[in-house]
């Protein structure tokens, strides 16, 4: 299916600025005026990964107008009742006092999901909510999954630059470039050495200053400081360029860095799928790798070493030069790409129309979505996405 709008958004004067896609739900960070602490969300609620929602809205509208939840509910562990399945985009009530949300002082700085749990910083400290079997909500294991749990972050909330949550796991990633994990452990994917679990943020000794961090399932890639790729956790597809099928340390990536520097390219973002890798290079280029519709053509299905897609699928031509891709993020089985000029392209498995591209079909290079805005901004979920924009003038 092609995307659809959410209008109703708009209509209640809300403007979306964040969001974040999980397995199945979304979160969205919005404002209305001076409130920059508004927090909406919808879709699968099992493990109540959407938080404590609001049954009636604080601008005197008609609830049932305003918000639809499905019939379908369970009961957590204190009784109250959850329910499962949320149609439209409902608020989330935040430990926080209203006159501090009308003041403007409350924020809402970062915001993640993850399989079935969802993180979020604010201006006056981090919470978490949902499944914590693993610890990835920061706190011991097990508990009420509904209930909003204050996080111990290792570091002031204007610090967390990047907030990222793998399938289990999650990570921080802080101003002065240190890259703090929780979570399930398996795969490495926390990057401690070993393969337990942890349920209090640790700090993973990447080697270098973290410009970057990327997650999407159980495969971290950071961009050092110093321009390296490093990564660690499932490398079953050879994607960490190692023989071991779980890493549970960070290495540097030279087969990453082989291909790129011999290009003369330097890197500027990293992406992580399930089982495919992509990084965005500071002159716009796309380099991928992994298994997967890798976005080079139905022929390329696995790369052991980064291969760049030509830029004339993203629309470079001889009559448009200065086109480059800007954005660059990861679903489970897919990728998302913004221009410069606002285009978003999209290429992977077509689960639940995720690439939005009207048809039901895979698709193995890069094509432009259409839509009737200038993309802002894109988050990648499992068989979702969800676009931010503007409308054209």
């Amino acid at each position: 299916a092609g995307p659809a709008r959410l209008a109703e958004l708009s209509s209640r004067g809300l403007s979306v600025v964040d969001g974040a896609a999980g397995y199945g739900f979304t979160l969205l960070a919005c404002r209305r005026g001076a409130n920059r602490g508004i927090l909406m969300a919808c879709g699968a609620n099992n493990d109540g990964q959407l938080g404590p929602l609001q049954t009636r809205v604080s601008d005197g509208a008609d609830p049932a107008q305003d918000i639809l939840l499905s019939s379908s509910l369970n009961s957590s562990s204190s009784g109250v009742a959850r329910h499962r399945l949320v149609l439209r985009p409902t608020q989330v009530r935040l430990p926080v006092h209203p006159a501090e949300l009308a003041s403007g002082r409350y924020r809402l700085l970062r915001l993640s999901a993850g399989r079935a749990h969802s993180l979020l910083v604010t201006s006056h400290g981090a919470y978490a909510f949902g499944n914590n079997a693993f610890g990835q909500c920061g706190r011991p294991a097990g508990g009420e999954s509904a209930a909003v749990a204050r996080l111990a972050l290792p570091c002031p909330p204007e610090s967390v630059q990047r907030l990222v949550c793998g399938q289990d796991s999650t990570y921080l990633l802080t101003a002065d470039g240190r890259v703090y994990s929780c979570g399930l452990g398996a795969d490495g994917q926390l990057g401690l050495g070993g393969f337990d679990n942890s349920d209090r943020f640790q700090l993973v000794d990447v080697g270098a200053p973290v410009a970057d961090l990327a997650c999407r399932a159980d495969t971290v890639l950071a961009l050092g400081e110093d321009g390296c790729v490093y990564g660690w956790g499932n490398s079953e597809y050879g994607q960490l360029g190692t023989d071991a099928l779980q890493v549970d340390r960070p290495i540097r990536l030279d087969h990453v860095m082989h291909s790129v520097l011999s290009a003369n390219q330097q890197v500027d973002r990293v992406a992580a799928a399930g089982s495919m890798c992509a990084l965005l290079t500071r002159c716009g280029r796309v380099w991928v790798w992994g298994y997967g519709r890798l976005g080079l053509g139905p022929d390329v299905t696995q790369l052991a070493e980064p291969r760049p897609i030509p830029d004339g699928l993203f629309g470079r031509t001889q009559l448009a030069k200065d086109v480059r891709i800007v954005q660059l993020d990861a679903g489970m089985y897919h990728f998302a790409a913004v221009t410069n000029s606002g285009s978003l392209y999209t290429w992977g498995d077509q689960r639940s129309g995720s690439l939005g591209l009207g048809h039901d079909d895979n698709q193995c290079f890069p094509l432009q979505v259409s839509l009737a805005c200038r993309v802002q901004w894109t988050r990648c979920g499992v068989d979702h996405t969800i676009i931010c924009g503007t409308a054209f003038a």
